[in-house]
């Protein structure tokens, strides 16, 4: 998978044909772009405004590759996949192992553990290269850090418990673990932030203010791009072992979401925040301006970029599915500060 890449088309009016084995991306009958099959693991069309030919189709299901239809937040509407797919398959063994209670123990573990390290990998180092002189910030920093500290200890206690009879009892304990964890980040998180910004906390749906309607937006962000690589893995988006299963919910992407958190979204939208914050405006809808949502999609694209998020995100679904097919433990990456 290092060595293909998505072939995503986002410009309106194009054609998508087969030349030999190769696809072939035209416009107004002017080359765009030619790539071999054997370079593409997935095609996806970002715009309903395309034509492809059903030789570009037969050639996609020759080499099992999936044509993905993408809606307007990114997210996946349909698929067109080889019937020769590993898919069904893989989807059954997820299924067994979802209903295995130290199986998702293990993975709830797991990604509650990475996201918290990261976490806290992020404040030690905004700590470090921003206001480390400031004996105030300093001081907030180490009591939250050692707040969370503590809530790994609890995760540690946890993971090597095994009298629950009911996933539903660990999956209730390991976010009231997550719960007490995220009190103290965002605390720190705030500090970090402009005395003039507001952030008076956390707040997921409803949000009014810079802080949090960057945040939202950027997970949206990360949502689609996760879900992206879960469907292209040929993963079911709704059978999840950290979030409970729910039919019409991705609910495995949240799983996966919560360790690209801090990196791939709370680090860009703070520096976009201490760097931009006169930009940050709020409609008069309370929401987002168009144009911070434009200056804030760049800089976290261009963040993501530099850290390879998507390439990262994808080698994380390839280790979930590794996980699954072999029953065995999932490793979750930490970011190094």
């Amino acid at each position: 998978m290092s060595n293909t890449i998505d072939l995503g088309i986002t410009v309106p009016g194009v054609a998508l044909y087969k030349s030999g084995e190769a696809l072939v991306i035209s416009k107004d009958k002017k080359l765009i772009r030619q790539v071999p099959i054997r370079r593409i693991c997935s095609v996806s069309l970002f715009t309903d405004r395309v034509r492809i030919t059903g030789s570009v189709i037969n050639l996609c299901m020759e080499h099992n590759i999936p044509i993905l239809f993408m809606g307007n937040a990114g997210t996946v509407t349909g698929i067109i996949a080889s019937p020769k797919s590993d898919s069904p398959e893989l989807q059954l063994a997820q299924a067994r192992v979802a209903k295995s209670i130290p199986f998702v123990l293990s993975i709830g573990c797991a990604v509650i553990d990475g996201k918290i390290r990261n976490q806290m990998n992020l404040l030690k180092y905004f700590g470090k290269s921003r206001k480390s002189k400031i004996l105030w910030f300093k001081d907030t920093l180490h009591k939250d850090l050692k707040r969370m500290d503590k809530s790994l200890v609890r995760l540690h206690t946890l993971r090597h418990q095994n009298n629950y009879s009911e996933i539903e009892e660990f999956r209730n304990k390991l976010f009231g673990i997550e719960g007490q964890a995220a009190i103290s980040y965002w605390h720190a998180y705030g500090s970090l932030l402009p005395k003039q910004t507001p952030f008076p906390s956390r707040v997921c749906q409803g949000a009014t203010d810079p802080v949090n309607s960057s945040l939202n937006y950027g997970y949206a962000l990360l949502r689609a791009k996760v879900e992206h690589a879960v469907v292209r893995a040929g993963l079911s988006l709704q059978t999840s072992f950290l979030h409970s299963p729910q039919r019409n919910r991705s609910s495995l992407v949240f799983d996966l979401m919560e360790e690209f958190r801090p990196w791939a979204i709370d680090r860009p939208v703070l520096n976009f925040i201490c760097q931009k914050h006169k930009e940050a405006v709020i409609d008069k809808n309370g929401r987002l301006s168009q144009t911070t949502k434009k200056l804030l999609v760049q800089t976290i694209l261009e963040r993501w970029k530099k850290d390879k998020i998507p390439e990262l995100i994808y080698e994380q679904v390839t280790k979930l599915v590794q996980s699954i097919k072999n029953k065995g433990d999932y490793r979750t990456y930490k970011f190094k500060w």
